[in-house]
């Protein structure tokens, strides 16, 4: 009886630090992955090796402790065979930098750049506090439909910005603050969703209203042509 419950008590020390690390690689890949932290599933590979996955992506993290885990690798399928191209104005602007990608134009902040480092399309700022990612869909659902089906706990409203009709959707994480803005034009939805890593406030923060504000369709025809 004693051995078995020293047995146990050497177990529960495990079994606690395994938990602190799967809930540490859940938050790292909410931001890796740009997905809330609820979406995200953990693995366990290996002792110290996980996978996690969300939102159509995986990766792989090894943690040296309970505290610190890191990046090691992706396994997400491979990019579309025509891959989207996106027009950025100047490398290092002193104002906002206009993105053209298909068929919608919205507008980042100083500081921002692509992540080289993503399989997908995303942008962050400088510090690494905002993150940006545009995702086109076909459907036949409206909006609001789409928003509220794909974020079941998030607040979803529509308005009108820049002429156009536009719904939005707000959700939260452990980790991380989404706000997402919808066009939908021929039966496609195009999503642009922006995360900050600032949860203090449940409404969406200055630069991510910024950037979703400014989304809008390209025009038709060359650049500057009346």
């Amino acid at each position: 009886m004693k051995r078995f419950l020293a047995a146990s008590l050497l177990f529960l020390p495990a079994c606690f630090g395994l938990a602190l690390m799967e809930s540490r690689v859940r938050d790292r890949a909410s931001y890796d992955l740009h997905c809330a932290s609820d979406d995200v599933s953990v693995q366990r590979l290996g002792s110290t090796t996980f996978r996690a996955t969300a939102c159509g992506r995986s990766a792989i993290y090894v943690c040296a402790n309970a505290d610190v885990c890191v990046l090691n690798g992706r396994d997400e399928p491979p990019a579309p065979a025509a891959a989207p191209t996106t027009t950025v104005a100047n490398a290092k602007p002193t104002g906002p930098v206009k993105v053209t990608d298909r068929g919608v134009v919205f507008e980042l902040g100083p500081g921002f750049e692509r992540d080289d480092e993503a399989k997908f399309e995303v942008y962050r700022d400088s510090g690494r506090h905002h993150a940006v990612r545009l995702t086109v869909e076909s459907s036949a659902d409206t909006p609001e439909a789409y928003l509220t089906t794909s974020h079941p706990s998030a607040k979803v409203w529509s308005t009108e910005v820049n002429g156009q009709p536009m719904s939005f959707a707000r959700w939260s994480g452990t980790s991380l603050k989404f706000t997402s803005a919808v066009l939908a034009r021929a039966g496609k939805l195009y999503q642009l969703t922006c995360s900050s890593d600032d949860v203090s406030s449940e409404k969406t923060d200055a630069v991510c209203a910024s950037v979703l504000k400014s989304l809008r369709f390209a025009p038709a025809g060359l650049p500057g042509e009346e």
